[in-house]
């Protein structure tokens, strides 16, 4: 072989190999689009923010899903809470796109509460702790669950 057609097939060699790592690379990264909507609450200490993300299309996980976050403050703040909703359909795409249609707050802003075809998230935005209730009680109340969702299970 002439030294100019090891050249060629050198540079082509590593020119695949370049793109199939390129490839491999991309397809590792967590790439997802997104659009949503946020709805303050009457006092406007806090807000909520419905997301709709869509993984790109090269990306291994393709999912659609939904998040919910519940934030106090500005909106780089970190969230105080966060749900995630998966699967999303395309009838769930209103919800997380028009939020100001699916979410209702209460009037003393503790309480918001995010109504979509399939369930309704009411979302305490200050949660009960040993100092503001009775924590016994919260935590027989958790038995409780528990023992029902076994209960369910064994069915």
């Amino acid at each position: 072989m002439t030294s100019r057609r090891k050249t060629i097939i050198l540079v082509t060699t590593l020119c695949l190999s370049f793109a199939l790592n390129a490839f491999q690379f991309v397809r590792g990264l967590d790439l997802k689009m997104g659009s949503g909507q946020s709805v303050h609450s009457p006092d406007e200490k806090y807000w909520l923010q419905l997301t709709s993300w869509n993984r790109l299309r090269f990306a291994s996980d393709q999912r659609v899903f939904g998040t919910i976050e519940l934030r106090n403050g500005a909106p780089a703040d970190e969230p105080l809470r966060t749900f995630t909703v998966m699967p999303i359909t395309p009838q769930w795409l209103p919800v997380f796109r028009e939020a100001r249609d699916f979410v209702e707050w209460s009037e003393d802003s503790k309480v918001a509460t995010v109504t979509t075809p399939d369930f309704t998230l009411s979302i305490n935005v200050e949660p009960v702790t040993p100092e503001k209730g009775n924590w016994k009680e919260l935590m027989e109340r958790a038995r409780e669950i528990e023992e029902f969702s076994a209960k369910s299970e064994s069915r």
